[in-house]
């Protein structure tokens, strides 16, 4: 049955736990990789690393105390970690590391790094882009396709003039086709549709034809998607998904390995659920403990996205639940997810992680 398995509170001196990435190792340990700050701001920006936790019995207990597998070094802070085992069987970590130059400017650029020891050891972390600007990448995003390209999924802020000059941020594409030698940045950019602020913190994930589904997070009531036909370089027209109304909070997709059934989890805004949520704008989340992140959705799609079948997760409207981190193991899928909102926290700050058993031979997902 569904349970929770693992509880990361906030605590004095550890203001904030989140973001994190799951990876299975070869000798059948998991380990959970996520942001952990210290001292007492939770802000993105304050000081934080990156912990490992580890579990040994397939994502059922995880007894040990969190290590610092990553200092932020000379950073504001480092965090929004991705894991991936690579075709070759290598694996690789990236995240995003925060800083403030000279002039005061605050910056956000990806950083990856390897291993090549299951996890014990990872090489020199080095900058997959130029060293300036702000490009949120969300955590647990990291895709290699079939072919065997890696994608970055990024939101860059970008300067537009039309139909006045100001900052937006929009949706865009690394790709790289010698796992992670080198990148170059794919055609095109997702813009802002009109009375849409920006399309940030997108995901990707590739479809049994070959073409390549993506999504991002907007705050015109849901996500909004395009497809690709060419691995990337270039995306059909954006639009919304229905599917997917949702407040400005990311969504996460991946495939089920044994079903093959595609797996979403969102924050639903559908009445559906009959559970109460913003009905007006959604204020910045220091001022707003839960930002609207709420009720917690799983679906599953048996037909490549054309239809969904869903499942309540979460529910408390005291609570927000988002930046989902989402990982099939032998015999279970695992969620790593924010959870705060509670004794005075804001979503951001408490993390958590669900364990959902699913069959073996069918991949079937036990909630009860």
């Amino acid at each position: 049955m569904m349970q929770d398995v693992c509880y990361i509170g906030s605590q004095p001196g550890n203001p904030r736990n989140s973001e994190g990435a799951f990876l299975s190792l070869r000798d059948g340990r998991v380990i959970f990789i996520y942001t952990r700050y210290e001292g007492h701001d939770p802000e993105d920006n304050a000081s934080a690393d990156l912990a490992l936790l580890e579990s040994a019995d397939d994502g059922l207990t995880w007894p040990k105390a969190p290590r610092i597998v990553l200092a932020r070094g000379n950073a504001d802070n480092i965090m929004s970690v991705s894991l991936l085992r690579l075709h070759s069987g290598r694996i690789m970590l990236l995240y995003v590391r925060n800083f403030t130059s000279p002039d005061g400017e605050q910056h956000c650029v990806p950083y990856e790094a390897f291993s090549d020891d299951e996890a014990a050891t990872w090489t020199t972390p080095r900058l997959v882009l130029p060293d300036s600007g702000y490009h949120v990448v969300c955590n647990d995003r990291l895709v290699q396709l079939s072919t065997g390209r890696i994608i970055i999924p990024v939101s860059p802020w970008i300067e537009v003039t039309a139909p006045e000059r100001k900052k937006v941020m929009v949706t865009h594409f690394l790709l790289s086709d010698d796992e992670g030698a080198t990148w170059r940045s794919c055609r095109d950019y997702w813009y802002p549709p009109v009375n849409t602020k920006s399309l940030q913190e997108p995901g990707v994930v590739e479809l049994a034809d070959g073409r390549l589904w993506a999504w991002a997070r907007t705050s015109s009531n849901y996500q909004f998607g395009a497809y690709s036909s060419d691995g990337g370089e270039t995306w059909s027209e954006v639009k919304p998904l229905l599917a997917f109304c949702s407040p400005l909070s990311p969504m996460t997709v991946k495939r089920n390995p044994v079903s093959q059934r595609l797996t979403a989890v969102w924050n639903d805004h559908q009445p559906r659920w009959n559970v109460p949520v913003p009905t007006e704008k959604i204020p910045h989340w220091k001022e707003c403990k839960t930002a609207g992140r709420t009720p917690f959705v799983l679906a599953e799609s048996g037909d490549e996205g054309q239809h969904w079948q869903a499942t309540l997760l979460e529910d408390d409207p005291k609570r927000g639940f988002s930046y989902t981190a989402m990982h099939f193991t032998s015999t279970a899928l695992l969620l790593g997810y924010c959870c705060g909102g509670l004794n005075g926290t804001m979503m951001l700050q408490d993390l958590k992680i669900r364990r959902i058993p699913f069959d073996p031979a069918t991949g079937a997902l036990n909630f009860k």
